[in-house]
C-alpha cells in the first residue's frame, strides 16, 4: 500500500512529504483512456507570470479512472486525518481535514467531474515525461491536446501543503498518444 515519508520543507519554505507504495516509487496507471480538456497551462501568479515551468492538465477520463482518483482521495484524506498532528501541527477533526483538501477530482459546472494532475513539457527537465505513439516508439508531445487520447502513467509524487490547504502531487510520467493530424480547414 501507500506510505508517506516525513515531511520536509525547502528553502522557499514549501512544505512536501513524499509518497511511496510497498517501499518503491508510486505509480498509477490509468484504467482507461483520457482526453484533455485544455491545452496545459501555468498557475499565474500576482506578476501574471507563470510559477513553474509545472502545468495543469485537465483530463476528461472514463468512470474506473475516476474511481481511482477517487480512491486516491479518500487515502489521503484518512492519511492526513491519521496524522494531522504531524502534518499539520495540531490534531484536526475529519471535517477539517475534508476542508483543507484539494482533490485530484475536481468538479465543475460546465464539464462533468475531471482529474487533474501536472505535467512538465521542458524537454530538458528530469521531470518531462517521454511521450510514444501506438507504434510504441518515442514520439513528441500531441500537436492539439484537446484532440488526443492519452494513456496515462503517473507517478504520485507525494502531499504538497500551502497555507491552509494541501492535495495530492501526480506528475505525469508517460502517455501514449493517439490523435488525428490536424488538417487544414480551407
Amino acid at each position: 500500500g501507500l506510505t508517506c515519508l516525513g515531511v520536509t520543507t525547502n528553502s522557499k519554505g514549501q512544505k512536501t512529504a513524499s509518497i511511496q507504495r510497498n517501499g518503491q516509487k508510486a505509480f498509477w496507471t490509468f484504467a482507461g483512456p483520457a482526453t484533455p480538456l485544455f491545452q496545459p497551462s501555468a498557475f499565474k501568479g500576482v506578476t501574471g507570470g507563470s510559477e513553474s515551468n509545472r502545468l495543469s492538465l485537465c483530463l476528461s477520463v472514463d468512470g474506473a479512472t475516476l474511481e481511482q482518483a477517487r480512491d486516491l482521495d479518500k487515502w489521503a484524506i484518512a492519511y492526513a486525518c491519521q496524522n494531522s498532528e504531524t502534518l499539520f501541527g495540531k490534531k484536526l477533526t475529519q471535517e477539517q481535514v475534508v476542508d483543507r483538501y484539494n482533490g485530484i477530482e475536481k468538479k465543475s459546472d460546465k464539464y462533468p467531474s475531471y482529474i487533474k494532475i501536472k505535467v512538465t513539457l521542458d524537454s530538458n527537465d528530469r521531470n518531462a515525461p517521454c511521450f510514444w505513439g501506438q507504434d510504441k516508439k518515442k514520439r513528441g508531445e500531441p500537436e492539439n491536446w484537446q484532440q488526443a487520447t492519452l494513456n496515462c502513467h503517473t507517478k504520485i509524487v507525494g502531499l504538497w501543503f500551502m497555507s491552509n490547504s494541501f492535495g495530492l502531487s501526480v506528475q505525469l510520467q508517460d502517455a501514449m498518444v493517439e490523435e488525428e493530424p490536424m488538417t487544414c480547414p480551407f
